[in-house]
């Protein structure tokens, strides 16, 4: 904003004449409010707000899809409801979600879907994932948060599949391969809610399934320590330096006097 709303810049040689001159060019063409830069900013912040408009009205039109789609569905029991039009199971809702599965789903692929959703919950990711799309949605402009939301929606899943699987056996992991296939559906695109149980990463879902092996003690601890490091890093602003002097000529040195300097920290 200071730049964009400074005054034109003069020069100061020395010589009047010149400075006469010469400043009149800069105030002409450099005239607060006409700058190149100012009108590029300007136009860039319209860019932005179209973009943030176009995530947001997507987001309320698959959701309200999604509401229409299973105005049918048939309470389970609790929190579940079943659906004929729906493909893959997936979490609805933030203050009250729902668990909704498609119809005619196996009782045993039911029971691992069951106790992934409700991973799903424990860990708030419900609440989580609409989150980082409201921070996509921001921040559309950077490269770096796309990939971000993409990680973020594939950690999320498989963090959920490592709780489910960790206490199971060989033969409770090729099922819950199985339930990920039978329940996998074509990659839609970005959105905001909800999360479903067979949308994302299938393939590299499956083979963490089953060459699932519990982390070492000391790995997690690791992981953790630079997690804290890099936050630390990352994170905070390092403090101002106290003895940063810089020079500055506030009188030139002539042949009878001599000359002063300032110094600002």
């Amino acid at each position: 904003q200071n730049i964009t709303v400074s005054q034109p810049p003069a020069i100061y040689s020395g010589i009047p004449a010149v400075n006469s001159a010469v400043n009149p060019l800069f105030t002409g063409a450099l005239t607060p409010g006409s700058s190149l830069l100012e009108k590029g900013l300007s136009i860039a912040s319209y860019v932005w707000l179209a973009g943030v408009g176009v995530l947001l009205v997507y987001s309320l039109i698959s959701y309200g899809k999604l509401r229409f789609q299973v105005q049918s569905a048939m309470r389970y029991e609790k929190n579940i409801y079943v659906c004929d039009q729906v493909e893959s199971p997936f979490i609805l809702g933030l203050i009250r979600p729902k668990i909704y599965l498609p119809s005619g789903m196996e009782q045993e692929a039911i029971a691992y879907v069951l106790a992934h959703e409700n991973a799903h919950l424990k860990r708030l990711d419900h609440w989580w994932k609409p989150l980082g799309f409201a921070l996509l949605t921001v921040y559309w402009f950077n490269p770096l948060l796309w990939l971000a939301y993409v990680l973020l929606c594939r950690d999320i899943e498989m963090a959920c599949d490592e709780k489910v699987i960790s206490r199971m056996d060989s033969a409770g992991k090729r099922g819950y391969s199985e339930a990920l296939i039978a329940c996998s559906v074509h990659r839609r695109m970005v959105m905001a809610s909800p999360v479903a149980f067979g949308e994302l990463s299938v393939k590299s879902r499956i083979k963490g399934v089953l060459h699932y092996k519990k982390p070492a003690f000391w790995l997690i601890l690791a992981g953790t320590g630079g997690c804290a490091v890099l936050a630390m890093c990352f994170l905070t602003n390092p403090l101002p330096c106290n003895h940063a002097y810089h020079d500055q000529i506030t009188m030139a040195a002539t042949c009878d006097q001599k000359g002063m300097l300032t110094r600002t920290c």
